[in-house]
Formats: structure tokens, C-alpha cells, sequence
């Protein structure tokens, strides 16, 4: 109840609506119902136990227990309940995201017609954007002279919006694999970059349902769109880029996100 009373009270209306959204669905997995004032670190612990025992993902945990940490630290200012250290719970490790191998990396390119959205699944692997911000990608971002992309804005289950962070908004360069998909795509009269079978703007349900028929045909996993902003940061870090510069080109809020995701690749 308390979380619930949290968010809100404190945090609805600072946070974007895709946030929010987590949010929500992040507290119906808080099954403890213990008063603030008797609430202790075993509580906490066997909640996230109960999570892992229902089989829930490790990101549903981590959102599940940001949640608790919040709405705990703030209800301790408060004087509601006292200090828990949170460093203190035992967490299920997270599941290393896989990459596709070169040979798949050619597999895809070479039949990439095998789906209306392919130029579209291409450029997510040349450009390491993230699902959304293709979607909400306009020709108006693109600088053909400076021979860079504005990436600033994204779509969020078809509605419009800024990017999480102030990170997120950033300039990418134009590579020629890029360059030759926009000419391939460019459509006099077209606001956006990347549409849809009746030239309007992409449903991520329906590229995401065209992902994986593509990759049944071809043979592979269903593996989530993702794989490919992935797949993009692995060739990067492979050729040499520096990871600063990584984390830049990918919008990621801090480096530290970026080691944390890629630490094995460096290795």
C-alpha cells in the first residue's frame, strides 16, 4: 500500500509515462504485507525469493526491488519505518544478452528481403539504435551535410516522446551502410524514416511479430529486437572503439551501464 502511496504521491508526476508504467507493474510484484514499522530486511529478501521461485526475469526483479528500495528510503525520512540496507539482499544474477555471430550477422544481410521490415532490422544493427528511436526517427533529424542523425525523440507503444535521459538525446554518424538504407527508404511526402506496409508510422508489436517470423525463416532464435542494438555494440567494441565513446553513441546514461553490460566482451 505504502509503495503504491509513493508513487503517487512522490514520483507520477516527474516521470515519464513509459516509466510510470514500469513502475506500476513493478509494485502488484511487491507481495509483502507487513506494517512499516516492523518491516526488516528478511521481509525484503523473501519477496524477491518468492519473485525468482515464480520465474520472473532478472529486470523484473531489479525494477520490482528499485521500487521497494525508493518508497523504503522514503518512508524511513519520514520516520514511518527504520533504515534497511539493501545491500545486504542476495539477487539472482543477471543472464548475459547474446549477440549474433558473424555468420548470422551475414545470414540476415543476405536476406534481408525476406521481410517488409528488413532495411528496418538492418539499420537497427548499423546505427545501435534502440526500437523506438527508429520508429520515431523523422528526415528532418538527418544531416546529410554533417553526415550525422539527431537522435531526439522516441515512441513509446505509439505516442511520441523524449528520451529517458538527457544522454539519450545525442548525434550519431552516418556510416555508409546507413546512408545507402535512407536512400533506399527516402519517400518524397513522408515525414518518417521507416513506415509501415500502408506508409504510416511503425507499431512496435508488428515489427517485433515481423522479427521473428524473419528469424524463424531464416532459421534462428526468436530472440527480442534488442539483440541487434546489442549485436551492434559487440562489432563495435570488437573493431577497437573506445567504450566512452560507446556509451555515447548508444545514449547510455553513464559509462558504468556500458561496462556493466559489455565487461565480457572486453575481457
Amino acid at each position: 500500500k505504502w509503495c503504491y502511496e509513493w508513487l503517487e504521491r512522490y514520483k507520477k508526476r516527474f516521470l515519464k509515462d513509459s516509466t510510470y508504467e514500469t513502475y506500476s507493474h513493478a509494485c502488484k510484484r511487491i507481495y509483502c504485507r507487513k506494517k512499516l514499522d516492523k518491516l526488516t530486511i528478511d521481509d525484503i529478501q523473501n519477496n524477491i525469493n518468492k519473485l525468482i521461485d515464480e520465474g520472473f526475469s532478472h529486470s523484473s526483479i531489479k525494477n520490482t526491488l528499485t521500487i521497494m528500495e525508493q518508497a523504503t528510503r522514503r518512508a524511513n525520512l519520514l520516520g514511518y519505518c527504520s533504515m534497511i540496507d539493501f545491500s545486504l539482499l542476495e539477487l539472482p544474477k543477471a543472464k548475459k544478452v547474446r549477440s549474433l555471430t558473424l555468420a548470422e550477422q551475414r545470414k540476415m544481410l543476405q536476406h534481408l528481403d525476406y521481410s517488409f521490415y528488413g532495411q528496418a532490422f538492418a539499420f537497427l544493427l548499423c546505427s545501435g539504435l534502440r526500437v523506438g528511436e527508429l520508429i520515431a526517427l523523422e528526415w528532418s533529424d538527418i544531416d546529410f551535410k554533417k553526415g550525422i542523425i539527431h537522435i531526439e525523440r522516441t515512441d513509446y507503444r505509439g505516442k511520441i516522446q523524449t528520451p529517458k535521459t538527457d544522454k539519450s538525446k545525442r548525434d550519431i554518424p552516418i556510416s555508409k551502410e546507413m546512408y545507402y538504407i535512407l536512400q533506399q527508404n527516402f519517400s518524397v511526402g513522408s515525414k518518417k524514416c521507416f513506415r509501415n506496409t500502408v506508409g504510416e508510422a511503425i507499431a512496435y508489436r508488428s515489427m517485433l511479430t515481423s522479427w521473428h517470423r524473419f528469424c524463424e525463416n531464416l532459421g534462428l532464435p526468436p530472440w527480442g529486437l534488442h539483440v541487434l542494438r546489442h549485436t551492434y555494440a559487440t562489432n563495435a567494441l570488437t573493431a577497437g572503439v573506445n567504450i566512452k565513446v560507446l556509451s555515447e553513441l548508444l545514449g547510455h546514461k553513464s559509462i558504468t551501464i556500458t561496462l556493466n553490460i559489455y565487461c565480457d566482451v572486453r575481457e
